[in-house]
């Protein structure tokens, strides 16, 4: 949880500008934040910030619109139950029930935007606490086919939308949840 007085916003921005330099310099602040000690991720988080625009608490985490919307419809699912860094720190029940959150998740996205494939992915590298990036991908998206993430790539500009596009966003996202919450869990193969 971050220390009184700061956001979850502003703690990120400390972790990531301090995980630009030299990582073997900055295992001291990873490993107070793999222990949850200031994580940004951790509950109670923002409902809105520069990252993110909540869309909705599912069982096992809170979907978030991310705030950069290269990839209309990104999202990110943030852990919630308590600070783990990996699945692996799961029992089976919560991996699970955050399978099946992810799931529906991504069910919603697709229906929602429509786009042509879906990237899911959990790396814990900046912010070591369990959480999913969703990011939708589209065929005339500039890097289709391509790594989103490269290091070798000078990053696209972020492209940040009005905030009623947020809430619409969202608001198209939570319908689709609902008609997903409506349907039975999986509980086999389909």
């Amino acid at each position: 949880m971050p220390s009184p007085g700061m956001s979850a916003c502003s703690v990120h921005r400390r972790a990531v500008r301090s995980y630009n330099g030299n990582m073997d310099a900055n295992s001291d602040v990873w490993h107070r934040l793999s222990g949850g000690t200031d994580c940004p991720l951790c509950v109670p988080r923002a409902e809105f910030d520069a990252n993110v625009y909540r869309v909705r608490q599912l069982t096992s985490c809170t979907l978030y619109l991310a705030r950069d919307q290269r990839y209309r419809g990104a999202c990110r699912a943030i852990y919630d139950r308590r600070h783990v860094n990996r699945i692996d720190e799961l029992t089976a029940a919560e991996w699970q029930q955050l399978a099946q959150d992810l799931w529906r998740a991504q069910q919603a996205i697709v229906r929602t935007v429509r786009c042509d494939h879906l990237n899911l992915a959990s790396l814990g590298n900046e912010v070591p606490h369990l959480h999913w990036h969703l990011i939708p991908r589209y065929r005339d998206d500039g890097r289709w086919g391509q790594p989103i993430w490269r290091a070798d790539a000078v990053p696209d500009a972020p492209r940040h939308l009005a905030q009623p596009q947020y809430a619409a966003l969202a608001a198209a996202l939570n319908e689709a949840l609902d008609a997903e919450l409506a349907t039975p869990p999986i509980t086999g193969p389909r």
